[in-house]
């Protein structure tokens, strides 16, 4: 499975993301993806069993205006966190599809155990505030639909 907010699909007006149990309002975007590792198996003989899904993996990156990042950085700090990558975050997207025939349809995913990985700041001539991109790992995705 994979989501981003970068398609028609699925329009940011329709899109609500609740991080640390708060509505951001100023994200701009975010992206998370789910992959299996499929690994072959090696017998006797040399021909080889269809492969074996191992574990799986949920990743993603979000963009968040400076004044979010920054109530991050003030959260680790409160806990006495070294830094952000040490916080351990839900992230809950709720959206409603362009496509979507019943206006009612909303579908909710929810990133469990996630944990930042790093930051990637953008400044551009016209845009205010400050943009932070940052990546993310995640134990799980649960979806409601």
């Amino acid at each position: 499975m994979s989501f981003s907010t970068k398609t028609e699909r699925y329009p940011w007006k329709n899109i609500t993301v609740i991080l640390k149990g708060r509505p951001v309002s100023g994200a701009t975007n975010i992206e998370y993806n789910a992959e299996t590792e499929i690994e072959p198996i090696f017998e006797l003989g040399q021909d080889r069993p269809s492969p074996d899904r191992g574990s799986k993996k949920y990743s993603g990156t979000i963009e968040l205006p400076e004044n979010d990042y920054k109530a991050l950085v003030n959260e680790a700090k409160r806990r006495r966190l070294k830094d952000v990558t040490c916080l351990e975050l839900s992230i809950v997207i709720t959206y409603v599809p362009a496509n979507s025939a019943n206006a009612a349809y909303t579908a909710i995913n929810r990133l469990a155990g996630v944990k930042l990985t790093g930051e990637s700041k953008s400044f551009q001539q016209g845009a205010s505030p400050a943009t932070i991109s940052i990546p993310f790992v995640a134990s799980r995705l649960e979806t409601r639909i």
